[in-house]
């Protein structure tokens, strides 16, 4: 199951009849992607550094197995950098 927006162009083809263009799942995260997003942020609400830390350090285990995946939507590789950018921020403030 996924999460998000799915858009659709409606374009004109070349009679000037419009039809929808295949849709785009560009903002569409799945719920893995989600559940690790709400994660971080469970774990940056936590305020300790070390505590945040090491909840961190699980969520970067959890991003690694999910991103072995084959496939997923632009919307978890999105997800996926907020999440890097959140875990290296994390570490850098905690001195790691």
């Amino acid at each position: 199951m996924k999460h998000g927006t799915t858009s659709r162009r409606c374009s004109l083809d070349h009679r000037g009849v419009a039809y929808w263009e295949p849709p785009s799942y560009a903002r569409c995260i799945t719920n893995e992607f989600r559940s690790l997003q709400q994660s971080v942020q469970g774990h940056l609400a936590k305020g300790q550094r070390m505590l945040a830390g090491d909840g961190m350090s699980q969520v970067t285990k959890n991003l690694l197995d999910l991103t072995q995946r084959r496939s997923f939507y632009a919307g978890d590789l999105l997800s996926s950098v907020e999440i890097l950018r959140n875990v290296t921020e994390t570490f850098r403030r905690a001195h790691y």
